[in-house]
């Protein structure tokens, strides 16, 4: 996801790896299937008027599409891939304990906000809550995720 360019880490993976050697890799699913970060960046992006990055460019979803990475490992020269969804619901006690896990572990989020005034930032909260409590509830939140997990074995 991370990686400027992800053919050449898939070489490099693949190529460190001893023969019959194993590799797992995981991406995250896209956005619609990720609400417990795509809820507030996309509150954050229309807050602080961010551009849209750059098609390709590092970032969260940008392994999403199914196949994209099994692809990769297929040609950087693994065999047996197999891609596989993992998908659950990330738990968090509270709205606001929803709020204080993002600003404390989300990159992109404490990244974002970190450049915003004190009003911009009040009214994220404000949106963040009022969505999390329109879609989930007040009490306990779950909140959806979605992984593609992929692995193969060097040949």
């Amino acid at each position: 996801m991370f990686f400027p360019s992800m053919e050449g880490a898939a070489r490099e993976m693949v190529r460190v790896l001893k023969p019959d050697g194993r590799l797992a890799t995981s991406v995250w699913g896209g956005p619609a299937e990720n609400p417990w970060i795509s809820l507030l960046m996309g509150i954050i992006n229309r807050r602080l008027e961010l551009p849209a990055p750059p098609p390709g460019a590092p970032g969260m979803f940008r392994c999403a599409n199914p196949g994209l990475i099994a692809g990769l490992l297929e040609a950087a020269g693994l065999s047996d891939v197999k891609e596989t969804v993992l998908s659950g619901e990330v738990l968090f006690d509270s709205p606001d304990f929803f709020w204080t896990n993002m600003n404390e572990i989300a990159a992109p989020v404490v990244h974002a906000l970190g450049k915003a005034s004190p009003e911009i930032v009040q009214q994220v909260k404000d949106d963040t809550f009022e969505q999390l409590r329109a879609r989930y509830g007040t009490g306990t939140l779950a909140l959806p995720y979605s992984t593609l997990i992929i692995q193969g074995r060097k040949k």
